[in-house]
This record gives structure tokens, sequence and C-alpha cells, in this order.
């Protein structure tokens, strides 16, 4: 395991990235702004950004925000059907859900702690089809 100084040596030996602001952040005051500026490169986004902001659509990074499984999981999802998906944690699923409608693929969520009345709706709207008529971009 490396000690705080030594991670922090191997930290500063990576050339911050061109063109991204090095700015402070007014809620994240502790945080460097060299691991801000880290943060906004490798994302395309802001620190401390809602769950459901996404990378500019300027931005290289049309896969931020996605991991191997979810890259894995929107190329196998047959767009004609309909797929059930779980997830262990609510974050999960909304994080799933958020890059799902961002795609343009219908989708309803259950989860844990959601209000009544949003999981009826979800149910009744799978149960009559309401999204399969969704427009569908195809994946990235």
């Amino acid at each position: 395991q490396l000690d705080g100084k030594m991670w922090h040596s191997l930290f500063l030996s990576f050339d911050l990235p061109q063109g991204v602001s090095r700015r402070a952040h007014e809620k994240l005051w502790a945080v460097p702004r060299d691991v801000l500026a880290h943060i906004r490169a490798a994302t395309g986004m802001e620190a401390y950004c809602k769950r459901s902001d996404h990378p500019h659509p300027s931005s290289a990074l049309t896969n931020a925000g996605r991991s191997s499984k979810i890259l894995a999981l929107l190329r196998d999802l047959p767009l004609d059907e309909r797929s059930v998906v779980f997830t262990g944690t609510r974050e999960g699923v909304l994080h799933l859900q958020a890059i799902l409608d961002y795609d343009g693929v219908g989708c309803r969520a259950l989860f844990v702690g959601q209000d009544s009345k949003a999981s009826e709706r979800a149910v009744a709207e799978w149960e009559r089809d309401d999204f399969a008529s969704e427009e569908v971009r195809p994946a990235t």
C-alpha cells in the first residue's frame, strides 16, 4: 500500500490536461484544483454535477459515465423487445436509467425507496407498452 506522500508525488507526476479549467469549486473547496482539472478531463463534466447531467455533445468523451459493463449491456440489449435489468443499488438503477434515457432507449425503473405513485406509474406504463414506440438511437 502506498503512503500518502508517495501517492501525492505520483499524482503530481501526471501532466495536467490541456484546455481544461483549473478553477476551484465553491462547494468542493478542499479538493485541489489539479484534481478537479483531472476529473473534468476524464469525464467531460463538472465535479459535483447533477445525476441527470451528461457530457457536452461536443465532448470527445461519448462514453463518459459508461463502465465496460454498461457498454456491454447497451450492445446486448435487444431494442425490438422488452428486457429486464437488475442491479443491487438504487444509484445503479438511476445511473442506468439516465444513460438509457439519454440514448433514447425506452425504460422504466423500480427501486427501493421509490415514491409509490412513481412505482405504480412505471408498472402501468410497462404493462401498457407506452414506451415501445419511443425513438431509439443506437448506443455508442
